[in-house]
């Protein structure tokens, strides 16, 4: 069976899916930040104002400042853990595009399903694969990677990113 959808629109499906559960946590982190922040500066207007840009969470209910309102800086204390976040987002951003390498590399010649599915290293088959998997794509015909077995860099990259998929791909159970 062909594969329904282009190789691009299936990486970034599996880089959203991969990433999401991530994505959140820092969510998470930049909500935290905020509150701090609020509650350090006695102000009820969400986002603040860090190294020349400004930062404003996207979950739950905020109060926003209008384009005439005062933009309040991150407060002194909050610095060292503004830093850390900016660097985690660097990290995560950094991971997701050498994971989004591998995938082309990897699913590049990919014709059918059961291609994909042999391609792929076991912890991203269900998120690339789940509604395409029937009983007969469940079982690997060729080892993980064998797309790129003939490619030494492509297989080096492969096996120095396969790590960071596996981590990412079990995040959703912590986040």
């Amino acid at each position: 069976m062909e594969v329904s959808l282009s190789h691009n629109h299936l990486i970034l499906y599996i880089i959203d899916n991969l990433f999401e559960a991530e994505f959140r946590r820092l969510e998470k982190k930049l909500t935290a930040i905020n509150i701090e922040n609020k509650q350090l500066l006695l102000i009820k207007i969400d986002g603040f104002l860090y190294l020349d840009k400004f930062y404003r969470p996207n979950t739950g209910t905020l109060m926003v400042a209008n384009k005439d309102m005062y933009k309040n800086a991150l407060h002194k204390n909050l610095w060292g853990e503004m830093d850390e976040h900016i660097e985690d987002i660097k990290n995560t951003n950094k991971d997701k595009l050498l994971v989004k390498q591998t995938l082309v590399f990897l699913l590049i010649s990919c014709k059918t399903w059961q291609d994909i599915r042999d391609a792929l290293p076991e912890c991203l088959v269900n998120i690339a694969c789940y509604d395409n998997l029937s009983k007969e794509y469940s079982l690997r015909q060729h080892e993980a990677a064998y797309t790129i077995q003939d490619n030494p860099r492509a297989l080096r990259q492969y096996e120095k990113v396969l790590p960071l998929m596996e981590m990412y791909s079990v995040t959703k159970l912590l986040y």
